[in-house]
């Protein structure tokens, strides 16, 4: 019951929050699950899980930071984030924990946007 209340916890806190993505993809092999959502407009946070029946787990949390990086007429759209990741290799000695820095950037061409 308590592995449940963080997660609900979590959740309860998102009551402002702007939209809400689920993600689940299969095939043969493998099944993956994500869970993103905008806490607030410039601010986009991810979960996710990826079970590959011979490779293992993979566990995933992430934070994305957006704004605007053009003052002009052009819109452009800047981002930066990380991804905490846990692996857990099947019944191997594959087990880690990794750190994932990135970032986006969006630039939306006058004549072609619609």
């Amino acid at each position: 019951m308590r592995v449940l209340a963080l997660p609900a916890l979590a959740l309860a806190a998102c009551q402002g929050a702007l939209a809400h993505e689920i993600d689940i993809s299969l095939n043969g092999d493998a099944v993956r699950g994500v869970y993103a959502n905008e806490l607030r407009p410039d601010v986009r946070a991810d979960v996710g899980w990826l079970h590959d029946q011979d490779a293992g787990d993979v566990v995933h949390g992430g934070l994305l930071v957006t704004g605007e990086a053009s003052s002009g007429p052009q819109s452009i759209e800047a981002g930066l984030g990380g991804r905490l990741l846990w692996l857990e290799g099947d019944g191997s000695d594959q087990d880690g924990y990794g750190l994932a820095l990135g970032g986006q950037l969006s630039v939306a061409l006058p004549d072609l946007n619609r």
